[in-house]
């Protein structure tokens, strides 16, 4: 039994016949906890994971890619800030004696060099940091962790003044068993018709919103048909299990106007369980 379906199944055990909650069932295989740091107006939140049935190795690597998107984000507010693909910034710590911890202070560092961009980007305009609200944040979400995969949500939200703030979200979902890294097309078997039942139920999905904003008496949201192609950003969901499925994201403008922000698409797991994949993840 796959990865996907092993997980699915010995929670929907444990949830009837223990009355346990998915998230606790998952607690004993895997940990996470929480880097926080402050620099300024610019707060950092980034997870760092342990999982005991993974490689320490592939641990780490998650962790310092965890740190590279983190980086990302904050290096594209510092003027000339490079940004890092994942071989690139895995190999700069590799040889670190902790390569988590060296990840860790590089992005405590490129915090403060953010904030130093944001306060002259502020006094270049003739405004104040925190007077007029300027602000950088990054946060996380875990949305599965287990022994057998990890997959969470990095979101960045900023205002650098204008109308309104912004937001940019990055997605992760790894098997910690092989360190293989996940797109949304791994997790369904290629024979079955998921995208065309992903789309059917993102439609669903607008069209429901829109026929409650009608019925509040409010605009409709100009909504773009998804097509899915198998790259969207997703995780996979076990840490609620209200939610329990997929949670596909989509950033601001990609199928809504900017002004709605983040968009995404919770995926119920009994719409799609006959369309997961039967093997183990390689």
């Amino acid at each position: 039994m796959g990865i996907l379906k092993k997980i699915a199944t010995a929670g929907m055990i444990a949830v009837l016949s223990m009355g346990l909650t998915l998230s606790s069932a998952m607690a004993a295989d895997a940990d996470v906890k929480a880097n926080q740091f402050r620099a300024g107006v610019v707060t950092v939140s980034m997870p760092e994971f342990a999982t005991k049935g993974g490689a320490s190795g592939i641990d780490a690597v998650v962790n310092v890619i965890a740190a590279k998107n983190t980086a990302n984000a904050l290096t594209s507010f510092i003027p000339n800030g490079k940004n890092y693909n994942s071989v690139e910034f895995v190999s700069m710590f590799k040889n670190a004696k902790d390569p988590v911890g060296a990840a860790r202070d590089f992005v405590e560092n490129l915090a403060k060099d953010a904030n130093t961009a944001l306060v002259q980007a502020a006094q270049a305009a003739g405004k104040e940091v925190k007077k007029d609200g300027y602000y950088l944040s990054s946060k996380y979400r875990v949305y599965a962790l287990s022994a057998d995969l990890v997959s969470f949500s990095q979101t960045v939200r900023s205002y650098t003044g204008g109308a309104h703030d912004n937001s940019l979200m990055l997605t992760t979902t790894v098997n910690t068993k092989t360190g293989k890294y996940l797109s949304l097309s791994d997790m369904f078997d290629a024979k079955s018709e998921y995208k065309e039942r992903l789309e059917w139920i993102i439609d669903s999905h607008q069209k429901s919103m829109n026929r409650f904003k009608k019925e509040m008496g409010m605009a409709p949201i100009d909504f773009k048909k998804v097509k899915i192609t198998g790259d969207e950003m997703f995780c996979y969901n076990t840490e609620d299990l209200a939610g329990w499925g997929l949670v596909i994201f989509f950033n601001p403008g990609e199928v809504a106007p900017l002004s709605e922000g983040i968009v995404e698409y919770c995926i119920p797991m009994d719409l799609i369980m006959d369309t997961l994949q039967d093997v183990n993840l390689r």
